[in-house]
């Protein structure tokens, strides 16, 4: 009846245990039900009673039984991820179970989907040792020996998965914490009203860099959300399934044990029968095979005979029940890794995709959260601090000659020497003053013949000319700090 199906699709957690909702169905429900008049079609149960079920199968020692998941911690009951994990769980539990017929025909079974059961705790199964002292006919102990160094060797190989697979999920934890603390930080930092100086005034920019900061601390939150949810699901899809298998070691040890009770059984009953042969046969040298005591001893002889057979039978038996089932269980297992490896794979890409696209997403955002202000201006002052003009030293201009025809001497204002020229270096006055031609005029009072120069050769030889004396030296120099060279530059009237 392999159309039967178990179907686990709730689970709800209480203080201290989790209560699971299973449901009967497939093709052959109708027909199983009216087989077992005392099975309901949806029942709760809880893990102890799951527990207690696992026992009571446990005593079909010649039939592989699934392993039992691990008991629900109670310190975990309140987190939802956790209990649908082991929901997960049992339904894979009872997905192997349903496809046993010798499992879902036993009479604890039946029991269990028709009324409470009492908790119980199970211990882990170890293989039984035993050395054949004289073959026996049919025993293959040296290949069921390598099938239990095989399964060993499973045990070892899931256990240590699950253990990477674990310290990879806590790791990745660690990681989501920190990149979540990181968002926390950054989005804290544009609610404290920092600037980016004293006295600044762009709003825009002092906007624009807070909502940066801001799409830069969502995407740390959304990271750490995926990178958490990712550790969980891969403990759901592929690290449950491998920790099961591991724990699936003790059903196979629990029928290997079985066969080598067995095997115990009927070699101690070929030793029996052997005893009671020899002795029949010292009768029979001594008495004769018409004696009383030499019929009784061919009497014994042929019940350890039929017990011998029947021993032997029951070992046939048990011996062809594990070579099926380690068969079964070599499909099973094969199926289920591959699919929930495939499972792992297309959860990896999943998630690895979400974190680009968050990615992308967020530096897009960031790159088209420009301030109009400064589309078409660098993230610093608009305007140089202090740049000087470009002096082209290749052409020299000559003043043109003027004469002086009064005699009295001229009148000229003095100008400021903010207006000035000064970005030209002193060799080039001294070279300009050196080749134009000098005014020649008469003093009124000697009749001698002077030379004059012109009114900005007599400034800038009688008044020293320094760089802060220019009309570009009136914005702030260079040496000052940020913020005396903004209030200088204010002062000065100078803007943007």
């Amino acid at each position: 009846m392999h159309g039967l199906e178990l179907l686990v699709p709730e689970a709800a957690a209480s203080v201290d245990s989790i209560q699971f909702k299973l449901i009967l169905g497939g093709t052959h429900q109708q027909a199983y039900l009216e087989q077992h008049a005392t099975i309901q079609p949806t029942v709760f149960r809880s893990f102890q009673q799951i527990a207690w079920l696992h026992e009571q199968l446990g005593q079909l020692s010649t039939v592989f039984i699934p392993a039992l998941p691990e008991p629900p911690k109670t310190d975990m009951m309140d987190d939802q991820d956790y209990v649908e994990r082991k929901r997960l769980q049992v339904a894979r539990y009872f997905e192997k179970l349903i496809q046993r017929p010798p499992l879902y025909n036993y009479p604890s079974f039946v029991h269990f989907l028709s009324n409470d059961m009492p908790p119980s705790k199970l211990t882990r199964a170890k293989f039984h040792s035993y050395k054949v002292m004289e073959p026996v006919e049919g025993d293959e102990n040296e290949l069921f020996h390598r099938h239990q160094i095989y399964i060993l060797m499973l045990e070892s190989y899931f256990g240590a998965m699950a253990e990477s697979l674990e310290r990879v999920i806590q790791l990745r934890d660690g990681l989501a914490d920190t990149l979540t603390d990181l968002g926390d930080t950054l989005i804290e930092t544009t609610q404290s009203k920092y600037q980016l100086g004293e006295g600044i005034s762009y709003k825009d920019l002092q906007r624009a860099l807070d909502r940066k900061m801001q799409l830069f601390g969502m995407l740390m939150d959304e990271l750490g959300f995926l990178i958490t949810r990712q550790g969980k699901e891969e403990a759901m899809e592929y690290g449950d399934v491998v920790l099961g298998y591991k724990d699936s070691m003790d059903g196979l040890k629990t029928i290997f044990n079985t066969r080598t009770q067995r095997l115990m059984e009927y070699v101690e009953s070929a030793k029996n029968r052997s005893r009671k042969r020899d002795r029949t046969d010292r009768l029979k040298l001594r008495m004769g095979l018409h004696a009383n005591e030499v019929q009784a001893a061919l009497a014994e002889e042929q019940q350890a005979t039929d017990a011998l057979a029947e021993h032997k039978k029951e070992f046939d038996t048990c011996q062809s029940n594990v070579k099926e089932e380690m068969r079964l269980f070599e499909g099973q297992k094969t199926h289920d890794l591959l699919t929930s490896m495939t499972s792992f794979a297309r959860l990896q890409l999943r998630y690895e995709k979400g974190k680009l696209q968050a990615l992308e997403k967020t530096l897009s955002d960031i790159q088209l959260l420009q301030p109009s202000s400064l589309r078409h201006s660098s993230l610093t002052m608009p305007t140089p601090i202090y740049q000087q003009d470009p002096v082209d030293h290749t052409k020299k201009q000559r003043r043109p000659k003027t004469r002086q025809q009064n005699t009295s001497p001229p009148q000229r204002t003095l100008q400021s020497s903010a207006s000035l020229p000064t970005w030209r270096s002193r060799e080039d006055d001294d070279e300009e003053v050196d080749e134009e031609d000098h005014d020649q005029e008469v003093d009124p009072l000697t009749g001698n013949r002077v030379t004059t120069l012109p009114i900005h050769t007599i400034i800038t030889s009688t008044v020293p000319v320094s760089a802060s004396s220019s009309h570009h030296d009136r914005r702030p120099g260079v040496s000052l700090s940020y913020d005396d060279r903004f209030r200088k530059s204010t002062h000065f009237g100078w803007s943007s």
